[in-house]
C-alpha cells in the first residue's frame, strides 16, 4: 500500500498506455457491500492499441515491480465494444469497427464513479441490494470492486452472456431501478460505464481461471 504512488509512476511511463491505476481490491458483499481486501491490489490500464497492451504483458522486466512479490496473478485482456457513458482519467476508448457482442457472448462489465459524500449512505443501502440480486444470478461468474481513490466506486465483473448481463441489468429486480436513480441523482461524477469482450487470460483467480472456465463450459461462480 506505502508503494502505490512509486508503482503508479512506474506504470505511466510504459509506451502505448492512455490511462492505468495500481488498485485497491474489494470483496463485494451481501451485508455491508463491499469490504477491501488487504493482500489484494489490481492493475487497470487501458491502451492505445491491443498491440501496446500485449508488448507490456510479455516485457516481464515492466512487470516485475509490480508483480514481483505476488504469489498469484490473473491477467485479462479486453476488447471494448460499448461505452455507455463518461471516460476513465481521460481514456475513452474508440469502438468504431468492433463487432458487437452476440447475446450468448461473454462480457466483462465496468462501472466507475467519485462518490459524493452526501451520497454515500443512499449509495452504500442501494449497493448492499445490487450486489445481493448478483450474487444469486446464475449467469455472474465474478465481481470485485476496485478502487483508485478513497471515493471511488468501481466494479468489474464477468457474466456468462450478453443476455444474463442485460436481464440483471434492466430487468426485474432491485439494479433497474437503482440504475435509475443514479442517473436523476448527481451521487458521484467521472462515470465511466463499459463493456467489453474478453480476450484472453492467464494465470489464477483463487486457484482459477475464470475465463477459461466458462469458455470451457465447467465455470463456476468465482467468490471475491
Amino acid at each position: 500500500m506505502r508503494s502505490m504512488g512509486r508503482l503508479n509512476e512506474t506504470l505511466a511511463r510504459a509506451p502505448g498506455l492512455v490511462a492505468g491505476r495500481v488498485c485497491f481490491v474489494a470483496k463485494l458483499d451481501t451485508i455491508v457491500g463491499g469490504s477491501p481486501i488487504p493482500t489484494r491490489f489490481a492493475l487497470l490500464c487501458g491502451w492505445e492499441s491491443g498491440e501496446a497492451r500485449d508488448e507490456f504483458l510479455s516485457d516481464t522486466p515492466r512487470l516485475r515491480p509490480l508483480l514481483g512479490a505476488a504469489r498469484e496473478s490473473w491477467a485479462v485482456s479486453l476488447e471494448t465494444v460499448r461505452v455507455v457513458q463518461g471516460e476513465w482519467h481521460g481514456w475513452q476508448p474508440s469502438i468504431e469497427g468492433v463487432e458487437s457482442l452476440a447475446r450468448d457472448e461473454p462480457v466483462m462489465v465496468m462501472t466507475y464513479g467519485l462518490l459524493r459524500p452526501r451520497y454515500l449512505p443512499a449509495f452504500t443501502r442501494d449497493n448492499v441490494k445490487a450486489v445481493r440480486q448478483a450474487a444469486v444470478n446464475p449467469g455472474l461468474e465474478m465481481m470485485i470492486g476496485l478502487g483508485d481513490h478513497p471515493l471511488a466506486r468501481c466494479t468489474f465483473s464477468l457474466w456468462r452472456s450478453q443476455g444474463d448481463l442485460v436481464r440483471y441489468a434492466y430487468g426485474t429486480g432491485e439494479h433497474n431501478p437503482i440504475q435509475r436513480r443514479s442517473l436523476e441523482a448527481p451521487w458521484a461524477r467521472n462515470y465511466f460505464f463499459a463493456r467489453f469482450r474478453p480476450l484472453s487470460s492467464s494465470g489464477t483467480w483463487g486457484g482459477r481461471d475464470p475465463l477459461a472456465e466458462l469458455r470451457k463450459g465447467t465455470a463456476a461462480p468465482v467468490p471475491a
